[in-house]
């Protein structure tokens, strides 16, 4: 395409587009000013005068809007765009034009007739992907009102954001966390896992996109809720915790940090977990909050936990916040009974090296076959080392060693000893100087 016209068309669009304007605002011949003016975009067209195909197009659809006409506003959009060697940027500014006047149409079917109009014009075209992807968003927002949210959501998940380069990361980032929200709403777990990828994770982390990063993490807790991940649930609410926004907030700040503690002592235990059972309980805030900062000294300090005592002094606290809170309390409550379980089992599994099962379910308050149940489970999950002894009613939490672990260890032992032999050597040499010296 030449930058240069062939023929300078601009005074003549000068003299002509305020003329043809006038007789279709102040006449009413809208068809007749429409018809003109079409002429003269296709002379300036074919003239390579791009900058004067841009005014005329420009001026066609401020024609058609200035007089009313719906419907001659959506035909001439189309024939404009469809134009033979229409430039590119007359079709983005007739666009851009068109989608100012949406906020001023009151009608929610104009609207939505201009929208699909424009999505129509601007489909497979990179150079106006953004103001397709704009009109998209407008379309799915109207269907959600009128409570059409599967099409609203299949809607604006056909628009694959992430190519589209022109738009900012802000709007871009807000775009995908909308598709995130329609997927939840309708109750596609899969593929709001599949969309959650599409934002940066570099823009998480910009202190200026705090507000996406809470609300993309309190989306993704809506996902892993439904998957019962409550580590990744506590994930998601640290996130949310260490934000400035929630840190300068004390009532925010106290509510996120019982949600988040509570979800971490569901979470199975591993060295993760177990690293963050320790920084929440040095966080000062948890001492705000009496019954999960006891929680937490009962489950960092090595000792048995009392379920009878949780249940009847913490649970009045305890329950009805947090994870402990809506129509999974019950379960979730029973939840933590097996994690307290668990965890005495890992306490005497580092005191003892065996123990009798009679013993061990007189010490965890449950039945024989419940224990054996609890104890299997952790042997699979690899959180304990046991063997069960049936026919001596033994279980046996110590890790048989091998020749290669006695020998190591003997070797250890050895090294040492003579480390402390030579220590002793040296300071008795030091000793015999020192007094033959005086």
């Amino acid at each position: 395409m030449s930058l240069k016209p062939d023929v300078d068309h601009s005074a003549e669009v000068d003299e002509l587009l305020p003329v043809n304007m006038d007789l279709a605002v102040k006449h009413g011949k809208l068809a007749e000013a429409v018809e003109a003016l079409m002429t003269l975009e296709k002379r300036c067209r074919l003239h390579n005068d791009w900058k004067s195909v841009d005014r005329v197009c420009v001026g066609i659809v401020q024609a058609c809007w200035q007089t009313k006409d719906l419907q001659a506003l959506n035909e001439n959009v189309v024939v404009l765009c469809k134009r033979r060697g229409q430039s590119k940027t007359a079709q983005t500014k007739l666009v851009q034009e068109a989608m100012s006047y949406l906020d001023s149409l009151e009608s929610e079917d104009a609207c939505t007739e201009l929208i699909k109009t424009l999505r129509n014009v601007t489909e497979g075209k990179i150079f106006v992907e953004l103001e397709r992807a704009r009109l998209t968003k407008r379309l799915c927002a109207i269907k959600e009102k009128a409570g059409e949210i599967k099409d609203a959501c299949d809607i604006l998940n056909e628009v694959q954001i992430e190519t589209v380069a022109s738009m900012e990361r802000r709007e871009k980032s807000e775009y995908v966390l909308e598709q995130m929200r329609l997927l939840l709403e309708i109750g596609d777990f899969t593929r709001t896992n599949i969309i959650s990828k599409k934002i940066n994770r570099k823009v998480l982390a910009d202190e200026a996109f705090e507000d996406v990063k809470i609300t993309f993490n309190q989306y993704m807790v809506r996902y892993h809720d439904h998957k019962n991940n409550y580590m990744d649930i506590f994930r998601c609410m640290n996130s949310i915790y260490n934000t400035a926004i929630v840190k300068n907030d004390l009532e925010r700040r106290t509510q996120v940090l019982k949600e988040a503690s509570s979800f971490l002592v569901l979470a199975p235990h591993d060295n993760e977990q177990n690293d963050f059972l320790h920084r929440i309980k040095e966080d000062a805030t948890l001492e705000k909050i009496p019954a999960y900062s006891q929680l937490y000294k009962y489950m960092t300090t090595k000792e048995l936990i009392v379920w009878s005592a949780v249940d009847t002094q913490l649970k009045p606290d305890l329950f009805g916040t947090g994870a402990f809170g809506g129509a999974d309390a019950d379960r979730r409550w029973s939840v933590f009974k097996d994690r307290v379980t668990e965890y005495n089992i890992r306490i005497i599994g580092m005191y003892y090296d065996r123990m009798t099962i009679k013993r061990l379910t007189e010490l965890l308050h449950l039945s024989q076959d419940e224990t054996e149940t609890i104890v299997s489970k952790l042997v699979t999950d690899k959180i304990v080392w046991a063997r069960m002894d049936r026919p001596a009613n033994i279980i046996v939490f110590q890790q048989p060693k091998t020749v290669d672990d006695v020998l190591n260890h003997w070797n250890n032992n050895i090294d040492s000893l003579l480390e402390k032999v030579e220590k002793c050597c040296h300071l008795i040499y030091k000793e015999n100087i020192a007094h033959k010296v005086r």
